[in-house]
């Protein structure tokens, strides 16, 4: 039986965000937690209006991308740009959708201040995340370097860069051996800051992550263009008790559309799942930058799959797999593999979902 399952979060996001905009003014929520409780509130703040982006700035975002007609692609992408590089209260999280032009949000006021000390760090979940950004940044001649904990953070000064990017773990660890001593942080971007949520359960760095930027005492900006709403409140309190202003953009997807196939036994379940597979390995062979994650109801079902895949694909070459009941020395690898860039790794649903 095939049914058609509809994207609730979608409808959910795209509706809250129509309200938004039918206010007089730009509307930012403005999160604040109570001490006692740790309750997260939300209120509406209407005289928080978005800041007026100066012409210099377009200007300089035009020196920056090398287009002498570029400019922003929203007002809110403005908004968080001007906003970050004034590096004012409160910190943001900045809902995007994807092309939205987060990386702008970040690499221009870093761009702006080249021939200074002044340093943006930008925190990734991944490794491949950090290569990426770095070979953005270079293309756009914003001062930066990849910091992967193999020295003394202050040795990489004289290369005089304005943006450091560092790993999700990397960061806390510094903040534990005091690495960030003497160096001139302005700001801090989290990027791809949903994780820090729905990674929680498999990652344990993550519940570090947001009280290791709070105690930085730097402006801060979470930026994902995976966040639904109803994620945002324990996002944030992670955050406690830094005040933080939302802005979100619509990200919905009117054309995406999930299929859903019912099956009451999981080995027929598992064999559809292998035909579907080999239906899109002929429609294009996964390249390896391409990454497949699939989420399997219990543990051995995570090994059945991989088994299954590895002997009807041989293509695939080693698959690999994550679940809660592995010791660290077993999921240490399998999960850096695939961090590193695995096509395919099955993994438990009880073991990755919050």
């Amino acid at each position: 039986m095939e049914t058609l399952g509809i994207d609730i979060g979608a409808i959910v996001e795209s509706r809250v965000t129509a309200h938004l905009e039918r206010s007089l003014h730009r509307i930012v929520e403005h999160h604040l937690i109570s001490s006692g409780a740790r309750k997260l509130h939300a209120q509406h703040v209407e005289e928080l209006r978005y800041p007026e982006t100066p012409f210099p700035l377009v200007m300089q975002l035009r020196t920056m991308l090398g287009a002498q007609n570029a400019s922003f692609k929203s007002a809110e992408q403005a908004a968080v740009t001007t906003h970050f590089l004034s590096c004012s209260s409160p910190s943001l999280l900045a809902v995007m959708p994807t092309g939205g032009g987060k990386t702008i949000t970040f690499a221009l006021p870093a761009f702006t201040e080249q021939g200074t000390s002044a340093i943006t760090l930008v925190l990734v979940p991944f490794r491949g995340l950090a290569v990426s950004h770095l070979a953005n940044l270079e293309r756009y001649k914003v001062p930066s370097v990849y910091y992967q904990g193999e020295t003394e953070l202050a040795k990489l000064l004289p290369q005089q860069p304005n943006i450091i990017i560092m790993t999700y773990d990397t960061f806390v660890g510094a903040i534990a051996k005091h690495d960030l001593r003497g160096i001139n942080v302005r700001r801090v971007v989290i990027d791809e800051a949903h994780t820090i949520h729905t990674d929680a359960s498999w990652r344990m760095v993550m519940e570090v992550v947001g009280p290791s930027v709070v105690k930085l005492g730097r402006p801060f900006l979470l930026l994902t263009g995976t966040l639904p709403v109803h994620f945002e409140t324990s996002l944030l309190r992670r955050f406690y008790p830094s005040p933080v202003a939302l802005i979100r953009m619509n990200t919905a997807r009117p054309n995406l559309r999930y299929l859903i196939s019912l099956y009451e036994d999981e080995s027929v379940s598992i064999a559809a799942l292998v035909t579907a597979i080999g239906e899109e390995l002929k429609r294009s062979v996964p390249s390896h930058k391409s990454k497949w994650m699939m989420f399997v109801s219990d543990v051995p079902g995570v090994s059945r799959l991989k088994e299954r895949l590895e002997t009807t694909y041989p293509i695939l070459g080693r698959i690999s797999h994550y679940h809660g009941r592995m010791q660290p020395a077993e999921s240490d690898p399998e999960l850096g593999d695939w961090l590193a860039g695995t096509t395919v790794s099955p993994t438990s649903l009880d073991s990755y979902l919050c």
